[in-house]
């Protein structure tokens, strides 16, 4: 089993997302967290992040925010952005365009982003071509397994850390199951970028200034 998963750079244009690469010279990258919010693991990413001085995009589960509310404001209060992930995490290779369409307007009622991130990174041509043009979508270049509960944070970092550089994508998870494991992995993370001096920055939507 993998620690993480590369995405091939054409991956991002296929989807006609938007790759955030920042200029080399401001050694900026994005860390990002799918699946939350969630009392038992926001609050304490938040707490690690705060910390550093760092952002970070949270890509929200819509009946995870109809759950806790204040969780969602909470990020947003701390200055972190956010998207939408879908209503349910739902993989749009096995359910219909229409089931995978519905899935992101129930939860784009109560996201106010407009970026996406399908669960898995899965969407289909079919339902890429009925997807709503004024949103982006949002891969990445590194996910870490950190679901998986073998999931060794110092092991997967170490791996990993050759390919973390200025522009890149990270995908961790905001998940109470996951949370012992995200935390050391962030921690790594964080130390590491301060040792680059690199800084994590917030993906922004269209409708705000960066």
């Amino acid at each position: 089993m993998f620690d993480y998963y590369r995405l091939p750079a054409f991956a991002h244009s296929a989807t006609g997302g938007t790759v955030f690469l920042s200029s080399e010279g401001a050694r900026q990258l994005y860390l990002t967290f799918d699946d939350g919010p969630h009392p038992d693991s926001t609050p304490g990413i938040l707490n690690l992040l705060g910390q550093a001085n760092a952002k970070a995009t949270f890509f929200c589960l819509g009946s995870q925010v109809a759950q806790f509310p204040e969780i969602y404001e909470m990020i947003k209060k701390q200055g972190h952005s956010t998207g939408n992930h879908g209503y349910e995490h739902l993989d749009g290779f096995k359910i219909s365009t229409r089931k995978f369409l519905n899935n992101h307007v129930k939860a784009a009622k109560m996201i106010d982003s407009r970026l996406f991130r399908p669960p898995y990174g899965h969407i289909t041509p079919w339902q890429l071509k009925r997807f709503p043009s004024e949103f982006k979508i949002v891969l990445w270049d590194l996910l870490y397994a950190d679901y998986r509960k073998d999931f060794n944070p110092e092991k997967a970092f170490n791996k990993s850390k050759k390919h973390i550089t200025y522009g890149s994508i990270l995908v961790l998870h905001d998940r109470p199951d996951t949370f012992s494991k995200t935390k050391d992995l962030l921690t790594l993370i964080l130390g590491y970028l301060e040792e680059k001096s690199f800084t994590s920055a917030r993906l922004l939507d269209e409708k705000e200034t960066r």
